[in-house]
């Protein structure tokens, strides 16, 4: 979640200003968005999955979400970090408004990570080179080849 700027020509663009989350963060955070308080002049804190904290406070008279990393140290002690994104009263909602098309948008990159990994990993145990890190090329390559064999049995085995 990255605060965004607009440049002269009207496209947006993310600043270094945001945090990241895990997936599991993201989807209990997407879930109980809609159930969080909305920002006040009452300061609010919640803790989300034990690594995020989100309070609710009044910056200058204007409503704020801040959103911090909580952290359990070595010793089981905790810590709440500096804020790393404070966001209006309206960037909140629009979050909110949107947080399904970006829960929909971190599935289908996850499920594509996991995906190319498979592949990889079964082209690689089809493939005389052992490296993991082959490039996309050879991967279509090897599928196709694969397809092409297994077309070409199917052929022959109606023939």
């Amino acid at each position: 979640m990255r605060k965004l700027r607009t440049d002269e020509n009207g496209r947006i663009f993310p600043t270094k200003n945001g945090v990241s989350f895990s997936p599991s963060v993201w989807e209990t955070l997407s879930n109980q968005m809609h159930r969080l308080p909305i920002p006040s002049n009452l300061e609010q804190a919640i803790i989300i999955r034990n690594t995020l904290f989100r309070t609710s406070e009044c910056i200058e008279n204007v409503p704020c979400v801040s959103l911090h990393r909580y952290v359990t140290k070595q010793d089981f002690s905790r810590q709440i970090l500096p804020s790393v994104c404070l966001l209006t009263e309206t960037e909140w909602y629009q979050r909110q408004c949107i947080r399904e098309k970006i829960s929909d948008s971190c599935k289908s990159l996850m499920f594509n990570n996991f995906l190319k990994k498979k592949i990889l990993l079964e082209v690689s145990s089809l493939s005389p080179r052992t490296n993991l890190q082959m490039e996309l090329s050879d991967v279509k390559i090897m599928i196709s080849m694969s397809l092409r064999e297994l077309l070409a049995d199917n052929i022959k085995s109606r023939i």
